[in-house]
């Protein structure tokens, strides 16, 4: 049964107009929700006004083809203590230090629980744990939802049935409806290639094959292995997530293909690909902030939940 009501009535102008809107023209002094920075995330959250929004039970049924390409086989044998663990973390986070800000765009295909997923996300991050969310999926690229979240708490606005759902954090709202249950600062280090916030090396090993795993505070874990002069990002372990680096082009500093992988709170296979990253530009507090129309219809967390990937548990 459809999450969604009223699907039918059209967008109102006041909608149109102080929704998440952008184009090449905006400045970044436009309205609120609009992310400045590449080209790409500024297509991505061009308004569909007109144009009819899946309900959100439609994300569950949207099809997509299986996650494909090689999966980085990790190292099995304990590994021997390495000395210069310290050193070879410095060179693997030279990419994501001092990065305050991330603009991307990710298109996400895969399977959640036991729905499939696909779609184009528009996504901006700021420290110390804000992100904004817009999905759109289909080959109308029809807006499913926008997600904000700061440090008053989360929410997730419907824009064409002018649904609501408000949290006090992002991770609750974004595992309801995508099945990944990451803060936006754990999601925003995936990202950027740190892993976690903040990161801090604690011990190394050594494995064959030119492999060495590096051990960080916040019960993570990296994958890195020798290509030519440089130690590269392959993998990483931290919870029950799994990531995979699958594409790390040589010159950019940010990953294009990730692999995310979990077994809880439910079984989650996901690849990434950001298109454009974007770092440091500049996002007032307002980014973060989701508008939503006063006559918005206010829907409980529980309800999101039990129509997405979570709905079993």
């Amino acid at each position: 049964m459809p999450l969604c009501v009223n699907s039918s009535e059209p967008p109102g102008r006041h909608e149109c107009q102080h929704g998440l809107l952008a184009d090449a023209r905006r400045t970044r002094s436009g309205p609120r929700g609009v992310l400045p920075g590449p080209s790409f995330v500024r297509r991505t959250l061009i308004s569909s006004c007109g144009r009819r929004l899946l309900p959100l039970a439609a994300l569950a049924g949207l099809a997509a083809a299986a996650c494909s390409g090689n999966r980085v086989q990790l190292p099995v044998d304990p590994g021997i203590p390495l000395a210069g663990y310290s050193d070879i973390h410095r060179d693997l986070a030279a990419g994501c230090a001092g990065i305050r800000t991330l603009t991307t765009g990710i298109s996400l295909s895969g399977r959640a629980g036991n729905e499939r997923l696909r779609g184009t996300l528009a996504a901006g991050f700021r420290t110390p744990n804000d992100m904004l969310l817009e999905l759109r999926a289909g080959p109308l690229r029809t807006a499913i939802f926008r997600l904000g979240a700061n440090a008053d708490g989360a929410t997730l606005f419907l824009p064409r049935d002018r649904q609501v759902v408000r949290g006090r954090r992002g991770e609750d709202i974004l595992a309801a409806v995508t099945g990944i249950d990451l803060s936006p600062a754990d999601l925003f280090a995936i990202l950027s290639g740190c892993v976690v916030p903040s990161p801090s090396p604690t011990g190394g090993r050594s494995h064959p094959g030119g492999w060495v795993s590096i051990d960080l505070g916040g019960a993570a874990t990296l994958y890195a292995q020798r290509s030519g002069n440089r130690w590269r990002l392959r993998a990483a372990r931290r919870g029950p997530w799994r990531i995979e680096y699958l594409e790390w082009p040589e010159a950019s500093r940010f990953p294009r293909r990730i692999a995310l992988t979990a077994d809880e709170p439910v079984a989650v296979d996901l690849q990434a690909t950001l298109t454009e990253p974007e770092a440091n530009v500049d996002l007032d507090d307002d980014v973060f902030v989701v508008m939503v129309p006063s006559d918005a219809e206010v829907i409980a967390l529980e309800r999101l939940r039990q129509a997405g990937p979570l709905r079993s548990q």
